[in-house]
């Protein structure tokens, strides 16, 4: 009997000592589910103001500031800041941020890619060149990567290395992610093999890259650059038909820019040494809606029609 009534106290014990335990751990469980969809709705809202652009990225970094003092291990948040501290040129800020984060997520997408970046603005190359190797190991189709690589292989002189880099970059699919970064590694190519003299190649891949982007204003000038090249080698052997086909490429390039007042010239001195005098006025009359006191052109008119009231028949 009395055993009995021992263990009934000891159970009774038990209960009273284990309920306000229990209550006291659901309590601090409940606690931490509310501080952490707080800390999500915060972060929705930060990235609210993220996608709005630039103008709203001090309230995002508002919002991510209150989410991580709830969660000081939620990856987007830190990721997000630390991309707005970069866009501020706020380095160290950017750099503590992405710190964090890789304690938290070593593999968290486009950290290495953004170490390496940092890194890169910062001089600091051989830690860039590791982060973007890094970068590579975990997303080996990150063009982006690849094109920095690149620039660090030219940096230190290794074109043949940089070529493998850029060419990387080229074959990963475009998005509208990788559009940037293919179209600058198909630039970088095209500026090597220009001065390696390859200027057929350098042609080549410059097009291409127009195709991604045909407003690139980086790549039209430096094509514009390689064609007056060509275009010079072609009157130095004196081939004026591929030459004037240079310089339509030019022109199509940019047709009403100042610059193509020199190729419509260019173009209409050539059609009239071949005799071909209403295309060559054409090119001069393109001149005149570009430039309407050019003199050079209204002069050339005058005598290309001078020409063909003596010479009729001669174009065919």
């Amino acid at each position: 009997m009395k055993i009995r009534i021992a263990i009934e106290i000891v159970i009774v014990i038990i209960f009273v000592i284990t309920i306000p335990i229990a209550l006291i751990l659901g309590k601090n469980v409940s606690s931490d589910i509310k501080a952490s969809e707080n800390a999500i709705q915060y972060l929705q809202k930060g990235d609210q103001f993220f996608n709005q652009g630039r103008s709203k990225y001090n309230d995002a970094s508002v919002q991510y500031w209150n989410a991580l003092k709830l969660n000081p291990k939620l990856e987007d948040a830190h990721f997000r800041l630390a991309e707005i501290y970069y866009e501020y040129i706020w380095n160290y800020e950017a750099l503590n941020e992405l710190q964090k984060l890789e304690k938290i997520n070593p593999k968290y997408p486009g950290l290495y890619l953004l170490f390496g970046k940092l890194y890169h603005r910062m001089a600091e190359i051989d830690k860039a060149f590791k982060a973007f190797q890094n970068s590579i190991a975990l997303d080996p189709q990150n063009s982006e990567s690849y094109y920095y690589l690149g620039t660090i292989y030219q940096q230190r002189n290794n074109n043949e290395e940089a070529i493998k880099a850029y060419n990387q970059a080229i074959m990963s699919p475009i998005t509208p992610m990788s559009k940037e970064s293919i179209v600058k590694s198909y630039l970088q190519l095209g500026r090597i093999y220009k001065t390696d003299k390859d200027l057929d190649k350098a042609i080549e891949l410059l097009k291409k890259a127009l195709i991604i982007d045909p407003k690139s204003v980086d790549v039209i000038s430096e094509l514009t650059l390689i064609y007056s090249q060509k275009a010079d080698q072609y009157k130095a052997q004196q081939n004026f038909d591929d030459a004037a086909k240079i310089y339509e490429e030019m022109i199509r390039l940019s047709p009403d820019s100042n610059e193509s007042i020199q190729y419509y010239m260019e173009l209409g001195s050539i059609y009239k040494g071949k005799g071909l005098y209403d295309k060559a006025i054409s090119m001069y009359e393109a001149v005149k809606k570009l430039d309407p006191l050019n003199f050079d052109a209204f002069t050339s008119i005058k005598e290309l029609e001078m020409l063909k009231s003596g010479k009729v028949g001669v174009e065919k």
